[in-house]
């Protein structure tokens, strides 16, 4: 059932990512109608990052005993919610006039910085979920959730907070999450 489930999720992330990839080689070609914007291209990346982390932790999955069609929505769940966070940041461009990234991000901030917020909620939901299957104790999976609560909490602050200040603060902390999550994964290579 791991490599139906692996295969599944793999479509998803991939489409997701091509979303990325698409509006940025949009932008890339459009450069000289683009007014950019450091936040969107920050919130992209940040996109892609959590991409690669949620792949990445998709091989945890081998460790799953007993597929239940709950855990197999959940991991659909994660995939989807992974999908909107890529596609709700990928601007697309017009043919004719100015591609405004700052307009973009101002007017789909909200559900940019939400999809976000879903990501760690479902994430939270996800360590307890497997925490025996990743022989954790019955309350380990808690330290977990509070490396991804702050993550949460600071998503949901640029959903609600549309102050720049605010945008920037949340996605330095978001990048630096996803960094340390992603070093998690050298550390075990």
């Amino acid at each position: 059932m791991f490599e139906h489930v692996l295969l599944f999720l793999s479509f998803i992330y991939a489409i997701a990512l091509t979303h990325l990839f698409s509006s940025s080689t949009e932008l890339i070609l459009a450069r000289d109608r683009v007014r950019p914007s450091g936040l969107l291209i920050a919130w992209m990346v940040l996109a892609l990052l959590i991409l690669v982390t949620n792949w990445l932790s998709a091989a945890n999955l081998s460790g799953v005993q007993h597929w239940t069609l709950g855990r197999v929505l959940l991991e659909f769940a994660t995939a989807g919610v992974q999908y909107f966070t890529c596609s709700l940041v990928s601007m697309r461009v017009e043919p004719q006039g100015e591609a405004d990234m700052p307009v973009f991000f101002a007017k789909h901030r909200p559900v940019i910085a939400s999809s976000m917020v879903a990501l760690g909620v479902i994430a939270m939901l996800e360590n307890y979920v497997d925490r025996s299957a990743n022989g954790l104790t019955a309350d380990a999976w808690i330290g977990e959730d509070l490396s991804v609560l702050p993550m949460t909490l600071v998503g949901l602050a640029a959903a609600l907070f549309p102050a720049r200040w605010v945008q920037w603060v949340a996605v330095v902390v978001l990048l630096a999450g996803v960094a340390y999550f992603l070093s998690q994964f050298v550390a075990l290579g």
